[in-house]
C-alpha cells in the first residue's frame, strides 16, 4: 500500500459521519498507510504520545516526558472494567476477600459491565448489590440516599465493600451522576476501591479525575471526545493492577508486565495504528 492510499475500515453503526465511505486523507491515521513501515518500537512510541491530550483534557498525572503516566489506552470501557473485575475475582478466589463481601453497582449501569461483574465477581464469590435509583431522578440528594443505603446494605453482618462500580454518566437513562460525592463516601464508608465508568463523559462534562479520587476512571475516546472509531478508552488507574489480569484478546506476549498497556498490544481491529496521532 503506497502513502496515496489509507486503509478506511472498522465501522460498526455509523458510529460518525463518513466513516462508511472515502474519508479526507487528513483523517486518516497515517500508520494505516505504508504499514510495513510502522515497527512494534514506533507504534509504542506514539501511543505513549497519544495518552497525553485526554490527560490534558482530564486532569491526570502525565510522565516526565510527556506522555500519559497514569493514563493508558485499552480497546473500550468495556475492557478497562473487565481488567479491574478480573482483579477483584482473583482476589476472592486466592483468599484475600472474604466469599460474600459485597460490591456495589447502579441499577442503571451499562449492561455490558453488569453482566462482566456478574461473569468475574459473582462467580467468585462476591455478593453483588444494586442500587435502586428512582426515575426520573429528581436531585442528587435521591442518588446519595440510595446510594448510602446500598452500602448500608454491603456492610451488613461484619461484611466488606470491595468494589463500587459508579457510572460518571448513565447511559439509558441519562442521568449525571455525583462521582465525586460518591467517591468521597466510600472512602468515609471503607470501601476498598471505586470504579468510575465514565464512558460518556470525557467531551461531554468536566472532568478532572484527580479531584474525583476513584482508583479507576475510564472513558471511551470516539463518543463526545470526537475521535474517529476505533479510538480507544482513555483508562487512568491509581491502584495497581497485577499483570496476570487481562482480557482474551490481550494476551501477556508483549512483554509488558502492565495490563493495561497490553490490551492495547495490535490484537486485529484494535490495532493501535488508529491511536497514533501521525
Amino acid at each position: 500500500m503506497d502513502d496515496d492510499h489509507a486503509e478506511n475500515g472498522h465501522c460498526g453503526g455509523g458510529e460518525g459521519r463518513g466513516c462508511n465511505g472515502p474519508a479526507p486523507k487528513r483523517a486518516r491515521p497515517s500508520p494505516r498507510r505504508s504499514p510495513g513501515r510502522r515497527s512494534r518500537r514506533s507504534s509504542r512510541t506514539t501511543t505513549r504520545s497519544s495518552r497525553a491530550p485526554p490527560v490534558a483534557r482530564g486532569g491526570a498525572r502525565g510522565d516526565r516526558r510527556g506522555g500519559g503516566g497514569e493514563v493508558s489506552l485499552v480497546d473500550n470501557a468495556t475492557t478497562a472494567a473487565a481488567i479491574v473485575l478480573q482483579h477483584v475475582a482473583w482476589s476472592f478466589t486466592e483468599g484475600a476477600f472474604r466469599k460474600g463481601d459485597a460490591v456495589v453497582m447502579l441499577h442503571y449501569a451499562y449492561g455490558a459491565v453488569k453482566k462482566s461483574i456478574q461473569a468475574y465477581v459473582a462467580r467468585a464469590g462476591a455478593e453483588v448489590i444494586e442500587v435502586p435509583l428512582p426515575f426520573p431522578v429528581s436531585s442528587d440528594a435521591d442518588i446519595v440516599r440510595e446510594f448510602r443505603g446500598a452500602l448500608d446494605r454491603g456492610k451488613a453482618g461484619g461484611r466488606r465493600v470491595r468494589l463500587a462500580v459508579i457510572d460518571h454518566i448513565t447511559s439509558m437513562p441519562s442521568v449525571v451522576i455525583p462521582v465525586k460525592e460518591l467517591t468521597r463516601i466510600c472512602r468515609e464508608e471503607g470501601v476498598d476501591q471505586v470504579f468510575v465508568d465514565a464512558a460518556h463523559a470525557i467531551g461531554n462534562v468536566p472532568v478532572d479525575v484527580e479531584d474525583i479520587g476513584a482508583d479507576f476512571y475510564t472513558s471511551n475516546l470516539h463518543k463526545w471526545f470526537f475521535c474517529p472509531p476505533p479510538s480507544p478508552s482513555c483508562t487512568r488507574a491509581r491502584a495497581p493492577i497485577p499483570p496476570t489480569c487481562t482480557t482474551p484478546s490481550s494476551p501477556m506476549s508483549t512483554g509488558t508486565a502492565c495490563p493495561w498497556r497490553a490490551a492495547g498490544s495490535g490484537q486485529g481491529t484494535t490495532a493501535p495504528s488508529s491511536w497514533s496521532p501521525k
